[in-house]
């Protein structure tokens, strides 16, 4: 949250309210944990763009650490992909 938080800050705050509230309830069959929780999100194409170029950062930070923590390189990968691909599903839709 801190690299996005230096670009737009009022973004972070939002993103940061969004993540320490409720989460969508899962279905019942849903055995993931509090990481695949569902949260609201309403965000501008800018912001989605702003959201996925601070894990694009994340992302290079991770690769370029000594010793990142296990995992975590793939999970900022992932995540940052998503949000690409959401960031691409939104700018077509515009």
């Amino acid at each position: 949250m801190t690299r996005l938080a230096a670009g737009c800050p009022d973004l972070a705050a939002r993103s940061g309210a969004v993540l320490a509230g409720r989460p969508v309830p899962k279905p019942a069959a849903h055995a993931g944990g509090p990481e695949t929780d569902f949260l609201p999100l309403d965000l501008a194409p800018g912001e989605v763009a702003a959201v996925a170029e601070a894990l694009a950062d994340l992302e290079i930070a991770l690769a370029q650490a000594d010793a990142p923590p296990p995992g975590a390189l793939s999970s900022a990968a992932a995540l940052h992909d998503r949000w690409r691909r959401a960031e691409s599903c939104r700018s077509d839709a515009a």
